[in-house]
């Protein structure tokens, strides 16, 4: 499956796709933004893309539901979401065929590598570091063998410049 991780205002995914019990691909791209949105999602790649293009398309609306009469009628919950407002940074989730928006606080993970990712997020916060949802990412590729390849990330923190300071001559 993945592992996708929101915490600091940062989500990050690891890009290993798997067909059945196989790696497949390492470079797959599983958090997607645009203007107004950044989705994660993890699961069944058909579904999850399907469901990622309708959010993009309809900026998020957790009152709207896609109509996804023609998806299986058993396919149960085989993927989740996280969806992130880029401007108020709120989060919520979906995950199977109901799409029933759940609002989320930071940090938050999903996918097969959570359980390792927000143990080592837990970690972080006991020793007092800085959440930090790549390293956690790391952490759920280390003992998750359906999460791996390269980790991909998007930082919503403001980026502040500092002032130069001039020298006196």
């Amino acid at each position: 499956m993945t592992t996708v991780v929101y915490s600091n205002n940062v989500i990050a995914s690891d890009s290993l796709m798997t067909r059945g019990m196989s790696p497949h691909s390492g470079d797959t791209q599983k958090v997607y933004e645009n203007n107004h949105l950044i989705v994660g999602f993890a699961g069944r790649v058909g579904m999850c893309l399907r469901i990622v293009d309708w959010l993009m398309e309809h900026n998020g609306d957790p009152e709207m539901k896609p109509d996804l009469s023609d998806f299986p009628s058993d396919a149960g919950i085989e993927f989740e979401l996280i969806v992130i407002d880029k401007e108020s940074k709120e989060c919520w989730t979906y995950e199977g065929v109901a799409l029933d928006a759940i609002p989320m606080a930071q940090p938050v993970a999903i996918g097969s590598g959570s359980y390792a990712a927000m143990g080592a997020l837990a970690h972080m916060k006991f020793n007092k570091e800085p959440q930090d949802a790549k390293k956690a990412v790391k952490a759920g590729i280390a003992c998750d063998i359906f999460s791996g390849g390269r980790i991909q990330a998007i930082d919503l923190n403001p980026k502040v410049k500092k002032p130069r300071i001039k020298k006196p001559k």
